[in-house]
């Protein structure tokens, strides 16, 4: 009599994380749930199944799981006609037809950005006392409703550009606390990534208080061009689909989806500083793209995630 064994999400979970099994063979008796195999995909693990099927056994066993995959075009035949739907597209728009370069794939450790340095203290300040943005005194023993707005100014803690920086400042401290979460899930190359992200909030603030241009931001090997193309068309960069977490997910990525909500909420808080009514023109551009290429990062990570890209490793 074959031994029938049952497979969850939670089984596969713990044959991963506490196991470190990479592959799983599967008995034709055996019973695989949807969830658990959507899960193994997620954590890398690879699933044998058995070569015989049995047109008694339920749909959910193992051996129905094991149908071949549905039929696709050859490369060839999918990359000509993704090509002619891409002239016949850019023919009504007037445009000229190009073949866009593929994305690069991600890289756990290139060389640091400029940007990408430890946090320090912002404020350093020197000479003359700054002065009251609304009164225009100088500022000597600074009141509580007051905050440095600059080397020279002090302005009230509710006006826009401040509340835009303590917006910035709650994204990073999400994004170290998602990264503290990826680490506690044995997941380095994810912690990593977002380690550059909380330095480019930084850079951003710099910039921001500084009144400088923001540096332009690189994530895993990727420029901006890159990551935008990924957070775009994710089939065919990654091969996975635009993601809509729910309950089946990983908390990994519903930790990265509410960092993705978070940044673009700090993007309109930016949005109210710099671009205020009645044109709602920017007058800081760089920092609104900044912001929008930071939430397309975040995503970015999620797909990887998605993809395997990131696979466990044991400490």
């Amino acid at each position: 009599m074959n031994r029938k064994r049952l497979f969850t999400a939670d089984t596969i979970e713990r044959l991963v994380r506490e196991e470190g099994q990479t592959v799983l063979v599967l008995g034709q008796h055996d019973i695989l749930t949807p969830l658990a195999r959507d899960r193994a995909r997620e954590l890398g693990l690879a699933l044998v199944y058995p070569d015989r099927r049995d047109p008694d056994l339920p749909v959910w066993s193992a051996a129905h799981q094991a149908s071949p995959p549905p039929a696709r075009l050859a490369p060839a035949a999918s990359e000509d006609l993704e090509a002619r739907v891409r002239a016949a597209v850019l023919k009504i728009l007037g445009e000229s037809p190009s073949t866009p370069s593929p994305a690069p794939e991600p890289s756990s450790s290139p060389p640091p950005a400029s940007w990408e340095t430890p946090a320090t203290f912002p404020v350093q300040r020197s000479g003359s006392p700054p002065v009251c943005v609304t009164c225009g005194q100088p500022i000597r023993q600074k009141p509580e409703h007051l905050t440095q707005l600059d080397a020279t100014h002090f302005a009230p803690k509710n006006t826009p550009r401040i509340r835009f920086r303590g917006k910035l400042d709650s994204v990073q401290g999400l994004i170290q606390l998602v990264a503290a979460r990826a680490r506690a899930w044995r997941l380095p190359d994810l912690a990593q990534h977002l380690d550059t992200l909380a330095a480019y909030c930084r850079e951003i603030l710099s910039a921001e208080y500084n009144e400088r241009p923001v540096a332009s931001l690189t994530l895993a090997g990727l420029d901006e061009a890159a990551i935008r193309e990924a957070t775009h068309h994710p089939q065919r960069v990654l091969g996975v689909d635009h993601l809509t977490p729910g309950p089946q997910d990983h908390e990994i990525i519903h930790w990265l989806n509410y960092l993705r909500t978070q940044v673009r909420e700090a993007e309109l808080a930016a949005l109210d500083a710099f671009a205020p009514p009645p044109l709602f023109e920017p007058t800081r551009p760089d920092l609104i793209r900044a912001l929008n290429r930071l939430s397309s990062a975040v995503y970015y990570l999620a797909l990887l995630y998605k993809a395997g890209k990131y696979p466990w490793r044991s400490p």
